[in-house]
């Protein structure tokens, strides 16, 4: 009995088995929309360092108009990541976590953090951002990872 419920799901779900896919020019283009936001944020934290109310005033602004924007660009990775095949993944991957934008964008919170994470004035903002950025991002990572 069960060997003929696992035959039957195992046909009726190998009929659904989609192909994997190479990376498209698409595909990039939704990468380097999100890594210029990753380059705009890091603009704005590293030209405020030494200012932490005035850039993290900065960054909530530039959040309040693109979080949509991003958490959709970051939805729509997320499939992507999971129709492309090992090495297309791969590549994605390393674009999405070591590129250049995104190393920069890691280091300028890094030092905006380290400078003033242990300000009771800017604390609480600070852990909060960097918790969205872990939270929104986790389902790509993972996605990427599989």
């Amino acid at each position: 009995m069960r060997v003929a419920l696992l035959v039957i799901a195992f046909t009726a779900l190998a009929g659904r088995v989609v192909e994997a896919r190479p990376r498209t020019a698409d595909d990039d283009a939704l990468v380097a929309k999100l890594l210029t936001h990753a380059d705009k944020l890091s603009v704005l934290i590293e030209s405020n360092l030494e200012t932490p109310k005035k850039g993290l005033a900065a960054v909530d602004r530039y959040l309040k108009k693109q979080r949509r924007p991003m958490k959709k660009m970051v939805a729509k990775l997320v499939v992507i990541a999971n129709e492309l095949d090992d090495d297309a993944r791969g590549e994605l991957a390393r674009a999405l976590m070591f590129g250049e934008p995104v190393q920069r964008f890691l280091a300028a919170v890094g030092a905006f953090r380290d400078k003033h994470g242990a300000d009771p004035a800017y604390a609480k903002r600070i852990d909060a951002l960097v918790d969205e950025l872990t939270t929104e991002g986790r389902p790509l990572f993972d996605a990427l990872m599989r």
